[in-house]
């Protein structure tokens, strides 16, 4: 994912080289802006495909094409375990990619504190970071387009960051604990059955036996 810094901070994500073409380039393009709109920012890009300078370079001449030159810009490939999750103590935020976003390393950012840029899309792949994110109450960080993605990257002040960093393990506790997520998916099963029992019977169609 690649991130941007304010004040000398770090905006990071994580999975940028696993897209599409296009849609790097148009990920790219909204990285841009973030990094246009505030000139102290920086960009961290982790993923083991940067292991090939190959793809780096490639990075590189498409940031070019926004008029991001590679002094704002920083790369690490693969790293031990520990590495990875220690990376996001050199960061403030990270830019959930799009339109495939992360679910794992979207828990990890925020199991570390911290906070993750997500843009709604289509499918499961496009919408699971925001799902994440507002299965923990932090719905003000979920975009619907590219304007407002920009916009919550930007809007938060270090003091703000470095708050939600000591508030977010806790948070994930108590919304996220296996207690309550049982008691979610309990909750959504009952509402399942009531609804399928409140249906007309002809939208009640039964279901085949595995096998036959």
């Amino acid at each position: 994912m690649p991130g941007a810094t304010r004040d000398g901070e770090w905006l990071y994500d994580i999975r940028l080289p696993q897209q599409d073409q296009q849609d790097i380039d148009a990920a790219i393009g909204v990285w841009a802006r973030i990094l246009q709109s505030d000139v102290t920012s920086r960009l961290l890009i982790k993923d083991k495909l940067l292991d090939d300078t190959a793809v780096r370079h490639r990075l590189l001449e498409r940031f070019a094409c926004h008029e991001i030159g590679p002094d704002r810009i920083d790369f690490e490939g693969s790293t031990t375990r520990e590495g990875h999750l220690a990376a996001h103590q050199r960061v403030d935020i990270c830019l959930d990619p799009f339109p495939q976003g992360g679910g794992v390393t979207t828990w990890e950012a925020l199991y570390m504190g911290v906070p993750v840029v997500a843009k709604l899309g289509n499918g499961i792949a496009a919408r699971l970071a925001g799902a994440i994110l507002s299965a923990i109450g932090m719905t003000d960080w979920v975009a619907t387009d590219d304007d407002e993605y920009v916009e919550i990257a930007l809007r938060s002040s270090p003091d703000r960051l470095r708050t939600i960093r000591g508030e977010l393990p806790n948070l994930i506790q108590r919304r996220c604990s296996p207690a309550e997520y049982t008691r979610a998916v309990e909750e959504a099963y009952r509402t399942m059955w009531q609804k399928y029992c409140g249906a007309p019977q002809s939208q009640n169609r039964a279901v085949p036996p595995i096998g036959s």
